[in-house]
């Protein structure tokens, strides 16, 4: 058996996840799980406002981050309720049906987020099964 560790960015169920180069190919898969962030770091934003949002036709308080933060600098307390921060409420384990595509790709049975780490167990190809 093998075991694959790595961060396969965002892909939707149920999207094909391609094993990178360094490991073996797969002959077959048996585990997977993913491993999600659980911290969340405050933010500081700043709105724009006055001039700024007048001349580009924009309502006052609006920024990148679409806060709805005042035109001044503020902080976006960390997990907050506006979904920009990382919500340490999230499970940071989860269990992941994997199945095989190819000998190169497979696809989970839940959704990966951006910064999830995954890993895979498998049977690589040429290997000798384990009973």
């Amino acid at each position: 058996m093998q075991k694959a560790t790595f961060v396969p960015g965002a892909i939707a169920t149920p999207g094909a996840i391609t094993l990178p180069v360094p490991f073996a190919n797969m002959r077959r898969v048996s585990t997977a799980q993913i491993l999600r962030a659980t911290h969340a770091h405050d933010l500081v934003s700043q709105g724009l406002g006055g001039a700024v949002a007048n001349a580009l036709g924009l309502p006052a308080g609006l920024n990148v981050l679409n806060d709805a933060g005042a035109a001044a600098l503020h902080t976006v307390p960390g997990a907050g309720a506006t979904g920009v921060q990382n919500n340490p409420a999230a499970t940071p384990i989860v269990a992941a049906v994997p199945t095989l595509i190819t000998n190169r790709t497979f696809s989970l049975s839940v959704n990966t987020l951006l910064g999830d780490l995954l890993e895979l167990v498998y049977e690589q190809e040429g290997g000798q099964a384990v009973p």
